[in-house]
């Protein structure tokens, strides 16, 4: 019977496994690739505005994100995009109580951290009114 109970309860630890990560870890464990397609529409922002997805040119897609102790990395691919890039590292700040992720100078909200997926967005104004841009990342 001890046995039982034992294994029960070490089986329990095990199982718990990453569900019960902090948003913080959830961001910095493991790296991040630019994602083309929305597997959750539904936590986009909702209202007036319209929503739209960042157009990630075909040399941003095999980039890698890592975001560790304030600084976001920027692992460049092999596919280069010809031009002066982006720097490769920048601060950054989580705030997970009102989900908002600051890097750089840029303040985005949060609309989905887990472990597989990272989508943030920005309000930006437009001639027809305002409209989320939107950015997907997935785990690599």
């Amino acid at each position: 019977m001890r046995f039982t109970v034992l294994f029960l309860l070490v089986f329990s630890l095990f199982s718990c496994g990453d569900k019960d990560q902090k948003p913080t870890d959830q961001l910095q464990n493991g790296t991040w690739k630019a994602a083309m397609k929305d597997g959750n529409p539904s936590s986009n922002p909702t209202g007036s505005s319209s929503v739209v997805y960042y157009a990630w040119d075909l040399c941003q897609q095999d980039d890698i994100y890592t975001f560790k102790n304030g600084k976001r990395y920027i692992d460049k691919g092999v596919v280069s995009c010809g031009i002066a890039e982006q720097a490769s590292e920048v601060n950054y700040q989580y705030n997970p109580q009102n989900q908002k992720l600051v890097i750089g100078e840029t303040s985005f909200d949060v609309a989905e951290l887990n472990e597989n997926r990272l989508k943030y967005y920005v309000k930006t104004p437009g001639p027809g009114g305002s409209s989320f841009l939107i950015f997907i990342f997935e785990k690599k």
